[in-house]
C-alpha cells in the first residue's frame, strides 16, 4: 500500500514574470487541458490503483489556491498546512506524522514523496513506474534519477554505483555543476539528475532522521500535534541537506519517462509542443524567419523577426528576454529588480524598503484586511502604527494596538494577522547582528507582560 505526499509550500520567481510569490509555478498551467502543474501531479497519482490516500502540505498563503485545484477531483485529498515555512525536511518530518497520527498509516507503510511542480510524460510509463517500486521490499529510502537529455546547469545529479534488481546504489549526490561539468555528466551512464522524489516506509525515515536530523526527529516524536506546535523551531533545510546526502541506505530507481522540473523558461521550451520552425508560440503572436524560440505573451500583441534561440515572455508584470541556455540567470536579475524596487508586492499586503546598511533593515510593512503575513524571523522589533492587529507566535497570540511594540528574539518566528476592515501598518526594525543586551533585556520584559494579552 502507497500512500503520497505531495510538496506544495515552495515559492520562488524562477519562471518571472509568470510565477510570483503569491502564485508559485505549481500553480500555473502549461498544457491545453488547462490543469496546473499540482492538478497534473495528483491526477497521475490517483490514475494509478495503488496509491491511497494523497495529502497535499502547503503553505497558509497558498491554502486557497490549493483548495481551488483540488475542487475538480472527485477522490478526497488531504490538505496540510505548515505553521511557517521551512523547507523540505521538517515538511517531510510533519507530513509522515500526520499520516502515521491522523491517518493511521502504519509504521511500515510506504510512502512516495513528489514535488507539486514537475512535469512527467507519458503517464502510462509513469504508472509503470510506481508499480515497480511498489514491489521493492528493501527497508531502504529510494530516490529518483531521470537520465541527462542535455548538460542542465540548473539540476543537482546522483552518481550511481552497482545495480540491485531494479534500483542502483547512490554513491554520490552532486551540486548544480557547471557547464563544463554538466557536459561530462550528459555523456556518462553512471550520472542521472535528481529528480527530488523519494520512496521509503515510516519506520525507515524515522530511523534515517533520527541518525542525520536528530533535532527534528526528537521534535515530531510525541506525535503530530507536537510536531504542529513545534514546528517554528526546526531547521530550515532540505531533506537532501539534512539526510540524503550523508546516509548510506539509499538507492535510485531510474525513471522510464520525460521529466522535468520545468524550473526555468528553457525547461518550459522542452517540454511544449513546437511548431514546423522550432518555436512554442502562447498568445497573439505573429513572426516571420524566427527559429527555434519560446515566444509568449498574455497581454500585448507580439511581433518578432529574424531571431533565433530566444526565449520572450510577456506579461503585466513585466518582461524577460533571454538567450535559450541563460535562463537560469534570471535568479540574479530578481535580486537586481528588489535592490532597484524597495517596494515589494504580497497577496497580503506589501513591505517598503525605508533605510538599510551593514546593522540594521528598516521596512514599513502595510497588511490588508482579513489579511495574515507570511512568517518573519530572528531580530525584528515591531512597531504599530495604525490599525490593530495579532502577532501569532507558534500557538500563542497577542493582541497588538497602535504604538505597541512586539520584538522577535534570537530563534523565533512569528506572523501578524489583521483581523480589522482597515489597512494596518508596522514599523520593522530587522537586526543583522547580535541584538544589543539592552534589546534583550527587552525581550524578556516583554515575556512577561505580553503573558497578559495572551489569547
Amino acid at each position: 500500500m502507497i500512500h503520497a505526499l505531495i510538496l506544495a509550500g515552495g515559492g520562488g520567481t524562477r519562471l518571472w514574470p509568470f510565477s510570483q510569490e503569491d502564485r508559485p509555478k505549481q500553480f500555473l498551467t502549461f498544457s491545453q487541458d488547462n490543469q496546473t502543474l499540482l492538478q497534473k501531479t495528483i491526477q497521475r497519482l490517483i490514475n494509478s490503483p495503488l496509491i491511497q490516500e494523497i495529502v497535499v502540505i502547503t503553505q497558509k498563503k497558498y491554502q486557497d489556491l490549493v483548495e481551488k485545484d483540488l475542487s475538480i477531483f472527485s477522490k478526497p485529498v488531504h490538505i496540510l498546512i505548515e505553521p511557517c515555512p521551512k523547507n523540505t525536511a521538517p515538511a517531510i518530518a510533519l507530513g509522515v506524522q500526520f499520516f502515521h497520527d491522523v491517518l493511521h498509516v502504519k509504521q511500515d507503510e510506504k510512502i512516495l514523496v513528489l514535488p507539486s511542480d514537475h512535469w512527467i510524460s507519458p503517464e502510462n510509463l509513469w504508472l509503470d513506474d510506481v508499480e515497480q517500486i511498489s514491489q521493492l521490499t528493501e527497508e531502504t529510502i529510494v530516490t529518483f534519477g531521470a537520465k541527462p537529455s542535455r548538460p542542465e546547469t540548473g539540476f543537482g545529479y546522483l552518481r550511481i554505483g552497482k545495480k540491485h534488481k531494479t534500483t542502483y546504489v547512490v554513491e554520490e549526490f552532486v551540486e548544480k555543476p557547471s557547464l563544463d561539468k554538466a557536459l561530462f555528466y550528459c555523456n556518462q551512464k553512471n550520472y542521472f539528475w535528481n529528480c527530488g522524489m523519494f520512496f521509503f516506509s515510516i519506520q525507515t525515515f524515522w530511523k534515517e532522521l533520527s541518525l542525520y536530523a536528530p533535532f527534528i526527529q526528537s521534535l515530531c516524536e510525541e506525535g503530530y500535534e507536537s510536531a504542529l506546535k513545534n514546528f517554528s523551531l526546526m531547521p530550515s533545510i532540505s531533506i537532501d541537506y539534512a539526510v540524503m546526502e550523508k546516509t548510506k541506505n539509499i538507492s535510485m530507481y531510474p525513471l522510464s519517462v520525460q521529466w522535468s522540473d520545468v524550473g526555468s523558461w528553457d525547461g518550459v521550451y522542452e517540454i511544449l509542443e513546437k511548431c514546423p520552425e522550432g518555436n512554442v508560440k502562447i498568445g497573439n503572436i505573429v513572426d516571420v524567419d524566427t527559429k527555434n524560440s519560446l515566444l509568449i505573451s498574455d497581454h500585448h500583441f507580439m511581433c518578432l523577426a529574424g531571431l533565433e534561440n530566444i526565449l520572450v515572455v510577456h506579461t503585466k508584470e513585466g518582461l524577460f528576454i533571454s538567450k535559450k541556455g541563460e535562463s537560469q540567470k534570471i535568479k540574479a536579475l530578481m535580486d537586481m529588480r528588489k535592490e532597484k524596487s524597495p517596494s515589494i508586492s504580497h497577496s497580503w499586503g506589501f513591505y517598503h524598503l525605508l533605510q538599510e546598511d551593514e546593522n540594521f533593515t528598516l521596512r514599513k510593512i502595510v497588511i490588508h484586511p482579513d489579511k495574515k503575513t507570511d512568517c518573519f524571523h530572528n531580530n525584528s522589533q515591531f512597531t504599530l502604527v495604525k490599525g490593530s492587529l495579532k502577532a501569532l507566535e507558534g500557538t500563542r497570540s497577542y493582541s497588538l494596538q497602535e504604538k505597541e511594540t512586539f520584538i522577535l528574539a534570537d530563534n523565533q518566528s512569528c506572523s501578524f494577522e489583521n483581523t480589522g476592515k482597515e489597512e494596518a501598518m508596522l514599523i520593522e526594525m530587522k537586526f543583522r547582528k547580535t541584538p544589543s543586551s539592552s534589546l534583550q533585556k527587552l525581550t524578556k520584559l516583554q515575556q512577561v507582560s505580553q503573558k497578559s494579552h495572551v489569547h
